[in-house]
């Protein structure tokens, strides 16, 4: 008689919630990354040792940029996440129908 193992495979709300919390903990470290202190760092070092129209308008247009791409990981994460939820929403269903078979 075989015994009873943890499954490496298929679907469970503890997996789907750890894949929820990698999502979010992950798009928060890119966030972080792109706006950060080293970022910081960088356009400080481009202020001191570049001066003038053209320096301002690069400064300008990286930040646009940073802030497009921040934003766009914002709303992947939050896509993601309502999916996710959705998602464990529909498997708990199924769960509980099953039982009641």
């Amino acid at each position: 008689m075989g015994t009873i193992a943890t499954a490496t495979y298929g679907r469970s709300e503890m997996g789907l919630k750890n894949l929820k919390s990698n999502l979010q903990s992950n798009c928060s470290v890119m966030v972080k990354r792109l706006t950060g202190d080293e970022y910081k760092n960088m356009i400080n070092t481009i202020r001191t040792y570049w001066a003038g129209a053209d320096a301002d308008d690069w400064v300008r247009d990286l930040s646009s940029s940073v802030n497009n791409i921040t934003s766009s990981i914002k709303k992947v994460s939050t896509t993601a996440q309502s999916a996710l939820d959705a998602d464990l929403k529909g498997f708990k269903s199924f769960q509980s129908k099953n039982v009641t078979k």
